[in-house]
């Protein structure tokens, strides 16, 4: 019961950071679920057994363990309760790649690459709105959480671990804009032109990896000069992959065919990125 436990403590953490009105302070935070069918791993079934979480981590699981008095009990006879499942790759909750480009078009401030293809600094966490009919799709199939990945260029973004209960984003992020999205496909609603093709996606990829190890580097050695050389100047999405190459953080790519992933594997192995293939 690995994945439901961390959700539920991740959970139990966040609330103290935002306000619960009214009488939701006095909600019980010890629950025992009994006489449920318990699935504690696929080769371990257990039947009319009990589970109990206190405070929001799992304290008990198991046949003819003691129900806590303080605890709310929920007979669950003729249930069965398992580990939620993650969806690994989902837009739920993100604009479309339509929406992204009529946004772009609206507001040309501030700093940015010069091909609007490179989207690496584009925020999963500060973007994410709730959609209740797509999250509940997910929750019917067993889906508990995803993670989310911005939707346009060939460098998307960053990706977050979102769940997927009915509640405010505050308390949905579970984990925060953890990862970088990748296509080998161009997103034809942001302005046309380079690249064109798989080759040159790949080609801008690569070179804006180079980059931002270059990128990386210059910044460094500025520093340690004390501002005696001109700055290198700043690029939101080259900084954020630097960022990410600095913390070895996942890239996501979603492919089309084997042929990709055979080139996602190359990009991995060049520029040693813990590579995450769709």
């Amino acid at each position: 019961l690995v994945l439901l436990g961390n959700l539920v403590t991740i959970t139990a953490a966040q609330s103290q950071i935002h306000r619960q009105p009214g009488l939701r302070d006095n909600t019980p935070q010890v629950h025992a679920f009994t006489h449920a069918r318990i699935v504690v791993s696929p080769d371990q079934v257990l039947e009319e057994a009990t589970l109990v979480i206190r405070n929001g981590f799992i304290e008990a699981v198991g046949k003819d363990i003691p129900v806590p008095a303080d605890a709310w009990v929920t007979d669950s006879k003729g249930k069965t309760i398992y580990p939620g499942f993650l969806e690994m790759y989902s837009h739920q909750g993100l604009l479309s790649a339509k929406e992204i480009s009529d946004l772009e078009k609206s507001n040309r401030n501030g700093a940015r690459h010069w091909n609007p293809q490179v989207r690496s600094h584009y925020s999963s966490t500060a973007s994410y709105t709730y959609n209740e009919k797509e999250a509940a799709k997910l929750r019917s199939q067993g889906f508990v959480a995803a993670h989310v990945v911005p939707q346009a260029g060939v460098f998307r973004g960053q990706g977050s671990l979102v769940k997927l209960a009915d509640d405010i984003p505050e308390r949905q992020i579970l984990r925060p804009d953890f990862s970088q999205g990748l296509s080998f496909k161009a997103s034809g609603e942001l302005d046309r032109g380079y690249p064109t093709s798989v080759m040159g996606a790949i080609a801008l990829i690569r070179q804006s990896l180079y980059d931002a190890k270059y990128y990386h580097e210059a910044h460094e050695y500025l520093q340690q000069q004390q501002g005696s050389l001109p700055s290198p100047g700043f690029s939101p999405g080259i900084a954020s992959l630097s960022d990410a190459l600095d913390k070895n953080l996942p890239f996501v790519i979603a492919s089309e065919d084997e042929q990709q992933i055979f080139q996602a594997a190359s990009l991995a192995g060049e520029f040693n990125l813990d590579m995450w293939i769709t």
